[in-house]
């Protein structure tokens, strides 16, 4: 028997490596219900990346015993790529990009305190994400939760009962003197959407929330964003 964790690997302050052709499997389920990103407790991510440059995770293999999810990057991980791997059956989401609005981040109830500053520069392609949200519904394919400069592109991602793909920002928190942190200048084209929303409702394919300096490219078709304002192409199909 062996004890099931709440993550297989983790990569912290490493520069220029290489994760290829591994299989990650059995990690438990946990959610307190805080956002509190890689930085502080544990994620439910089989791969943890923090404070970490020149990344490649690639061929690799996250499947349907992951009560948790797959990747989780955060605290200024840049320049990184994230492809053609496969996820499914995941307990929560598949890619999690996550940035806060303020570091460091003081303990709350039921966290430790942390340093969650914004991932960028990184590249997603070719992976397919299939089947998520098995223990927790509110998740997302691919979710940039305060990361800029990312490239999201080429992936298949389906039967997500929220959203395929999320770009979020935090806001400011005046009392708090934080200042907010968007996700911005990131760029999602040429993928494969189907089946998402199956279990929540107020929730899209491709959810923006505070987030500026976004691009859409579906090949011609649908919504190209630009300084914080829609300009319809031609309608999705």
């Amino acid at each position: 028997f062996v004890p099931l964790l709440d993550t297989l690997l983790s990569i912290w302050h490493s520069t220029n490596v290489s994760i290829s052709n591994l299989t990650f499997l059995d990690t438990t389920f946990y959610a307190d219900g805080y956002w509190d990103g890689p930085g502080k407790q544990p994620t439910d991510a089989a791969l943890v990346i923090n404070y970490s440059h020149n990344i490649s995770v690639s061929n690799c293999a996250f499947l349907h015993s992951l009560g948790g999810g797959g990747i989780s990057i955060g605290n200024e991980t840049s320049h990184s790529i994230i492809h053609h791997n496969t996820f499914d059956h995941l307990g929560e989401s598949g890619i999690n990009l996550y940035g806060v609005d303020q570091s460091p981040t003081p303990p709350q109830p039921g966290t430790v305190a942390g340093n969650n500053t914004k991932p960028h520069h990184i590249s997603i392609f070719n992976n397919t994400i299939d089947t998520i949200g098995l223990n927790l519904p509110h998740v997302t394919g691919v979710m940039l939760r305060s990361a800029s400069n990312v490239h999201i592109h080429h992936n298949r991602i389906q039967h997500s009962p929220r959203y395929a793909i999320q770009a979020d920002s935090f806001f400011a928190d005046h009392a708090a003197n934080r200042v907010p942190q968007q996700s911005s200048h990131n760029l999602i084209e040429f993928n494969i959407i189907n089946d998402t929303n199956t279990a929540t409702d107020d929730s899209g394919a491709i959810e923006m929330l505070g987030s500026g300096d976004a691009g859409f490219d579906g090949g011609g078709r649908g919504w190209k964003r630009q300084s914080g304002r829609a300009r319809r192409r031609r309608s999705f199909r």
